[in-house]
């Protein structure tokens, strides 16, 4: 796990906790030295990548709707979480079925499922004084 810098952390343990772990799947994906596209271990992490997601994003909704979140910004939060799940499962087809150019874009990709992300949308979670009860 990675130790977020603290413009990244939100203040939610276990959400801040879960970023460190996404960014660390993101950095071992991404390091190609150290994992060969297409490889078993590539396939595992990528597929581990997808479960950390939802598991992610379903705790960050719980946050959420626990309130002192803004309705309209909770709404925009639930929905990149969807498109980001729908890019996630259109990429881990192409991957699975070893289209050639699959590959091509997933650093990027996977920064903005994870960085951006969490920059555009997280961080608006950061003072909530409602924080996880598992935290």
């Amino acid at each position: 796990m990675l130790m977020l810098p603290a413009e990244l952390v939100t203040g939610i343990r276990l959400i801040d906790q879960q970023h460190g772990e996404l960014l660390y799947t993101l950095d071992h994906l991404t390091d190609e030295e150290a994992l060969k596209p297409h490889s078993d271990e590539f396939l595992e992490a990528f597929s581990h990548l997808g479960t950390m997601l939802i598991k992610h994003f379903q705790d960050e909704e719980e946050v959420l709707t626990s309130g002192g979140i803004p309705l309209h910004d909770a709404f925009e939060h639930v929905a990149a979480h969807t498109r980001i799940i729908e890019q996630y499962a259109e990429l881990n087809f192409d991957v699975m079925s070893q289209k050639p150019d699959a590959l091509g874009s997933l650093a990027s990709l996977l920064k903005r499922w994870i960085i951006d992300h969490l920059l555009e949308y997280d961080l608006k979670m950061h003072g909530n004084p409602l924080r996880d009860p598992r935290a």
